[in-house]
């Protein structure tokens, strides 16, 4: 039996596998190309990192005192708004603080309130006794004036009375001498019976009356001598109106130094009015104290992480719970410093996120000063000599363009970036 050929093609016909197979390569030349040329172009016209994140301004919300917790009222994923209670410390001891600090104010306040009254009451007084002193001495003064007068009309009296009897007796005396010298002539004349006896009567009645004459003169003159004590009577009672006036002088003085001890009232008043104002102070910083056992939302916000629990003991300082605010996300990536040509504030930039689909959109609103390696806790030592070159990264900070997915961006989310490059460039 005759076996059987197969058929041979013919010549210039091709066979349908390789149609089809030049059909789909075709096909997917056709498809691949503009794909290519389209990622080729995204990757020349745009700066591309994974190294990326979704990040907010996280604060840790800490109390200024310490105590233990009583009270927790937020868990993690809460949303809080401003004010609004978070925590609460033991408030016992702060509480007391108050009460003991209120209580220095009132004391205070009354040992200031009788110092002023003290003082008011001093000052007072010291006007009474300065007015009377001042009228004490304008007394003595006059008394002294007065005295000072008297002696002087007094010795001036006298003087003159002494002078007037002075010159009595002197009058007196050359009288009694002419009357001597009649009578001595008269009792000669009588003798010899020269002249009448009537004659030598009256010779000697006139030198009889010039004798009691000149005695009368010298007793006046006497009576004038003696009234000289008048005169010292008169001095002494100068000398006791001029210590009067000293002794009056000194009393005012000593009034006046009574200033010295209102002026100390007066500095006591002040120091004792700080002391108030102070014990005021440390009432508000007790009350301040107070009020810090409540631990409250610095904003609106919602609490990334809770760190402790009630029960716990807080010192200063330490978190109670992180609070971000999830209208304030945005995306750092740290770039590669040979992807930084064509950057610039105000590119637009493709979000993409891991948990959404489709990309995001956002834009450049700040690039770092310095790279990262600047603040790492080590950094690294090159001047050794042993140097390998380590592509540094640079800052970016993105705003995201809100959408209706907003709600649902978390810190921390990975995104891959790519940020338009600038035109030009």
């Amino acid at each position: 039996m005759a076996q059987e050929t197969p058929d041979k093609p013919r010549k210039g016909r091709w066979p349908w596998k390789r149609i089809i197979q030049v059909v789909l390569l075709v096909a997917a030349l056709v498809v691949l190309v503009p794909l290519g040329a389209r990622w080729l172009h995204y990757r020349f016209t745009h700066s591309i990192t994974d190294n990326a994140f979704v990040k907010s301004d996280l604060v840790n919300v800490a109390p200024l005192v310490a105590g233990h917790i009583v009270e927790m009222l937020v868990d993690d994923g809460d949303s809080v708004r401003k004010g609004q209670l978070l925590a609460r410390i033991d408030e016992t001891d702060y509480r007391q603080q108050v009460e003991l600090a209120q209580a220095s104010v009132e004391v205070a306040a009354r040992d200031h309130a009788k110092v002023v009254v003290a003082a008011e009451r001093s000052a007072k007084e010291l006007d009474v006794k300065i007015a009377i002193a001042e009228r004490d001495l304008a007394i003595a003064e006059d008394g002294y004036q007065k005295a000072q007068n008297v002696l002087e009309l007094t010795t001036r009296n006298i003087e003159e009375g002494i002078k007037a009897a002075t010159d009595g007796v002197r009058s007196a005396q050359a009288t009694m001498d002419k009357a001597k010298q009649d009578y001595d002539r008269f009792t000669k004349l009588f003798e010899e019976e020269s002249v009448p006896k009537s004659k030598l009567d009256a010779a000697t009645m006139a030198y009889k009356t010039a004798q009691a004459n000149l005695e009368i003169a010298r007793a006046k003159l006497a009576q004038a001598e003696a009234a000289r004590n008048q005169i010292e009577i008169a001095g002494h009672d100068l000398q006791s109106a001029e210590h009067g006036v000293e002794r009056a002088r000194k009393a005012l003085e000593l009034a006046r130094l009574g200033y010295l001890q209102v002026e100390e009232d007066e500095k006591e008043v002040e120091l004792l009015a700080a002391q108030v104002e102070a014990a005021h102070k440390v009432v508000d910083v007790a009350e301040t104290n107070l009020e810090h056992t409540r631990i409250v939302a610095p904003f609106d916000g919602v609490v990334a992480k809770k760190f402790l629990n009630a029960g716990d003991f807080v010192s200063p300082g330490y978190p109670v719970v992180s609070v971000y605010d999830p209208d304030n996300l945005y995306v750092t990536a740290n770039l590669e410093e040979t992807k930084l040509e064509g950057v610039a504030v105000g590119n637009g930039v493709d979000l993409d996120a891991d948990a959404f689909n489709p990309r995001f959109r956002g834009k450049v609103i700040k690039i770092g000063k310095a790279t990262g390696a600047n603040f790492a806790l080590i950094p690294r030592d090159n001047s050794a000599g042993e140097f390998t070159k380590v592509i540094q990264r640079v800052p970016i900070k993105i705003a995201i363009e809100r959408d209706d997915r907003w709600s649902k961006l978390r810190p921390g989310l990975s995104v891959t970036v790519g940020i338009e490059h600038s035109e030009g460039e």
